[in-house]
């Protein structure tokens, strides 16, 4: 399983290709959907990215 900070990557990656899926669809269902899709994907990046922090600061990698 990838790593927290590896993960919120992906899921970055995945939020900007539904959003590019969103500007360039023809169907106002489909846009719907694909907008719908890049807000999971890019809340799920910040909880993935949250995750990360916390795992750096109980690995000693920085102090907050």
């Amino acid at each position: 399983m990838p790593d927290a900070q590896n993960q919120a990557e992906r899921y970055r990656h995945l939020a900007e290709e539904y959003r590019r899926l969103t500007a360039t669809s023809s169907s106002t269902e489909m846009r719907g959907r694909y907008r719908r899709m890049a807000e999971h994907y890019s809340s799920l990046a910040e909880v993935a990215a949250a995750e990360a922090s916390v795992q750096r600061h109980e690995n000693g990698e920085y102090s907050l």
